[in-house]
């Protein structure tokens, strides 16, 4: 079975944190798949888009995307509706926007409290999300003193402080729009910091016709695939059906 990857490049805002390139790779071979992220694709399914892929882990352990049938350069192995997608501010009702409270924030922040609002209302498009991964924005401080590296280590401190600033600006908006349910979710920094990391590994730039423009989403069932210079596989957006998120084979595939 053949696994998709994607190139990609990470971050810098304030943040630090860019939005993904739109090359990805699928896993060479599959050593396992995983049945219970079917939920996701079942999902869009639902919603009138459409899978010929799987989620499975290499020999190394490495999870990601995997073709279930044979394509050729240019067939379309995701389709994604735009309404299944969250972006940050500016798509309207054509994908799924942030808590209006969060307007104004950073598009990362917009999106990771968007995150923490689907989860929290057990949406199925966040089904196939795992654990927070064990990034350098979630070191406390004494894990900070084992880096060998003190510019890296300023570095993480830096994003933290700029992380938790934004944090206390989220809760603070939410408990002026009084969305409870936001304020309760956001009582201790951990969840926000850790949707933050999501985000950062998952989001992607895109570009969609006026008036959306340059928007970040986050594309359910294409965030699982990895990144690669050389990839197997390439997103793009098509304004059909009110809007799409495919993703389209680069190379023969076979499953």
């Amino acid at each position: 079975m053949r696994a998709l990857e994607r190139g990609a490049s990470h971050a810098r805002s304030p943040p630090r944190m860019r939005a993904l390139a739109s090359a990805v790779l699928l896993l060479a071979r599959a050593h396992a798949l995983e049945t219970a992220t079917a939920t996701i694709f079942s999902s869009l399914s639902s919603r009138g888009g459409g899978a010929s892929v799987a989620v499975g882990a290499g020999a190394d352990g490495l999870r990601g995307l995997i073709t279930t049938r044979a394509a050729t350069p240019g067939d379309v192995l995701l389709e994604v509706p735009l309404a299944c997608c969250l972006s940050d501010f500016g798509a309207g009702e054509a994908a799924v926007e942030p808590p209006s409270w969060t307007s104004g924030m950073e598009w990362n922040v917009q999106l990771a409290c968007s995150v923490l609002a689907q989860r929290a209302a057990g949406s199925p498009l966040l089904a196939d999300w795992p654990e927070a991964p064990p990034v350098p924005l979630l070191c406390n401080a004494d894990e900070l003193l084992l880096a060998c590296d003190e510019g890296l280590a300023s570095r993480v401190r830096e994003q933290r402080l700029w992380a938790l600033g934004q944090y206390a600006l989220a809760l603070g908006a939410a408990e002026a729009a009084t969305d409870a349910a936001a304020a309760t979710i956001l009582a201790t920094p951990r969840p926000f910091m850790e949707a933050l990391a999501l985000v950062q590994s998952r989001a992607l730039l895109l570009k969609t016709p006026r008036p959306m423009g340059m928007r970040r989403l986050l594309v359910p069932g294409l965030d699982l695939s990895n990144h690669a210079e050389q990839p197997t596989a390439l997103y793009s957006f098509s304004p059909t059906r009110g809007g799409v998120v495919r993703l389209h084979a680069t190379k023969w595939l076979e499953p």
